[in-house]
């Protein structure tokens, strides 16, 4: 870690226990869980992937492109948990972050329609990369207002600011860990701002060859080719 409470990402990791089995994550070189939270009506309605391999900075996403047709990217806030949650009050989660990154949620849009729902879709080989560090979570008030933006080829995407596009990071924390354990090392993505490529018109998907690039200011930038 250097003074200002960036700790390097050194990838690729790998969250696997010593059995060499899928594992709750135990540090933060163990990086299993991660969950997006979206809104469902007037609650925030959870959806897992299961994600074997963290790409970092420049690692190539395999966009599984034999079947898939309608690959997307999603530029999103990383909240990386530092302690186990459980029962954890809104007014407490502040205790429980352990830090913030970048993360791509890379996702196979033709993939969750043929399912009707999002777990496969987003769970393919490299399908999210993170970093290019991890700021301690004492850099930034809870939750962080600041600007996040994604680029395809050079070209702008999606511009925003975390604490006007993403649900309420103390709720998402609390409301996850009633009757359920969040071990230390879960990481949390939060929802993407407007300018995903199936949002477009006409929609305009990811191909072979293109770079998805995510940044948030005060964290830094992620750059991922598409093979």
């Amino acid at each position: 870690m250097n003074a200002t409470g960036h700790h390097a990402l050194v990838g690729p990791h790998r969250p696997l226990d010593q059995n060499g089995q899928r594992g709750t994550a135990g540090s933060l070189d163990e990086l299993v869980h991660w969950a997006q939270i979206q809104l469902a009506g007037s609650r925030q309605a959870l959806r897992l992937a299961d994600v074997l391999r963290v790409l970092g900075d420049g690692e190539a996403i395999d966009g599984h492109l034999d079947f898939v047709s309608k690959l997307d990217y999603e530029v999103e806030l990383a909240v990386v948990l530092g302690r186990d949650a459980l029962h954890v009050r809104e007014e407490d989660v502040g205790d429980y972050i352990f830090g913030y990154s970048v993360a791509n949620d890379v996702s196979a849009r033709d993939v969750q329609y043929r399912h009707k729902q999002n777990f496969l879709g987003k769970s393919l080989d490299t399908f999210f990369a993170m970093g290019p560090v991890i700021v301690t979570a004492d850099e930034f008030p809870c939750p962080p207002a600041l600007s996040i933006r994604s680029f395809v080829n050079g070209e702008l995407r999606q511009n925003s600011v975390t604490d006007q596009v993403f649900f309420n990071i103390r709720h998402i924390v609390s409301e996850l860990s009633q009757g359920m354990t969040l071990p230390a090392g879960t990481i949390l993505i939060t929802g993407t701002p407007a300018g995903v490529g199936m949002g477009m018109d006409p929609p305009c998907f990811l191909k072979r060859g293109d770079v998805v690039t995510c940044e948030i200011d005060g964290i830094g930038r992620i750059s991922n080719p598409i093979r």
